[in-house]
């Protein structure tokens, strides 16, 4: 209101006497009021105040709805950086999921790759790739290796089932890898009294180095050289055990064809001896035998000595074949008559007095 002059006690004279500003709440007829007051100031002097009031009703609800909505905006950015939280470790939790996956399937020998992961993940993910290629080509290298050996390689786990075999083995055996991987390998000799040295280097560590032993394989009983060690993983346990072996069947071959040869060459040196000892006695016989031939005019007794003659002739050669035993000959197919044969037959058994005859017929053409 214009013109009209404050009270005495009106706090705006404090407010001007101080020049300092003042809010305080009193009661009118409209109700409780909150009133605030500020000084005017012009170069230095107080000129007066100016002053603005509100009804306190009016302002503990502009309050509330100002809170309410501070809680609503509050209470928006809560759910979200909830929202945003959640998704990210979702997604974090994906990320390691995946990882955890690719190193499980590492753990486990299957070739997997991750997929590349965006941040740090990603820097991970890929040197979980790099390191699973490493050792790839280190496997795929021992893999070659055990592949490509010309002995026969077979692993068994604690369990004594077989986990390895390559390929050399298959063919010493007889038994394919799909036969045997995963099965005990003690079901190989279950019927049998075979002392297998693997199996005894899992069970009782003792290792064996170049073992000869007989191997009962699927179709026959082959002569191996063994050599068996335990398998231990890189805490130093044992994990397994391993056999090598070499087929030593051509070599035993071989040992027992020059085993043959020596006593063949034994044997020629016998017969030489034999010829010489025996050939000088039938040569003198069968030149008494034809003198006798040649003097006797009986047809039956020259018939005996010409069975004879023909018995040291064949005494003769039957020393010639020994002499040359230990050298290899072909078989010699010729035509013979049976009608001499059969006449030579009977001549012999009537000189051990059994009267017998018989009746031949010539065929010719």
């Amino acid at each position: 209101m214009w013109g009209v002059t404050i009270a005495a006690d009106h706090p705006g004279r404090e407010v001007m006497r101080t020049n300092t500003p003042l809010v305080y709440s009193g009661r009118q007829v409209r109700g409780d009021i909150l009133n605030s007051m500020i000084p005017i100031e012009r170069n230095g002097e107080i000129l007066g105040y100016i002053w603005a009031n509100e009804l306190t009703e009016d302002i503990r609800r502009q309050a509330w709805k100002m809170d309410v909505r501070i809680i609503i905006v509050l209470t928006a950015g809560l759910l979200i950086s909830l929202l945003l939280i959640v998704l990210f470790s979702r997604r974090l939790s994906a990320n390691i999921d995946i990882i955890t996956d690719g190193l499980s399937t590492l753990a486990q020998n299957i070739p997997t790759r991750l997929p590349q992961l965006p941040g740090e993940m990603g820097q991970i993910s890929q040197s979980v790739n790099n390191l699973a290629q490493a050792l790839r080509e280190t496997r795929t290298l021992n893999d070659l290796i055990i592949e490509n050996a010309a002995d026969g390689v077979i692993a068994i786990d604690r369990q004594g089932d077989v986990t390895t075999m390559n390929p050399a083995a298959e063919v010493i055996t007889g038994y394919q890898r799909h036969e045997l991987v995963g099965q005990p390998y003690s079901m190989l000799f279950d019927n049998t009294q075979f002392y297998s040295p693997v199996l005894d280097t899992l069970e009782h560590g003792t290792e064996h180095v170049a073992l000869e032993i007989s191997f009962p394989g699927r179709d026959r009983t082959i002569e191996l050289s063994v050599t068996t060690s335990r398998i231990h993983n890189t805490h130093g346990e044992m994990i397994g055990a391993l056999v090598i072996f070499s087929d030593l069947t051509a070599r035993k071959e071989t040992q027992r064809r020059m085993a043959q040869a020596e006593r063949l060459a034994t044997l020629g040196e016998l017969m030489a001896g034999v010829a010489h000892e025996v050939r000088n006695p039938l040569t003198a016989i069968r030149g008494y035998v034809q003198i006798l031939r040649q003097q006797t005019s009986d047809l039956i007794h020259q018939e005996y000595l010409s069975v004879v003659l023909k018995e040291i002739d064949s005494i003769n050669k039957v020393i010639q074949q020994l002499l040359e035993f230990s050298r290899p000959r072909h078989s010699q197919w010729q035509q013979v008559s049976l009608n001499a044969l059969v006449e030579e037959t009977l001549v012999l058994v009537q000189t051990a007095g059994v009267q017998a005859r018989g009746r031949l017929h010539k065929r010719t053409g």
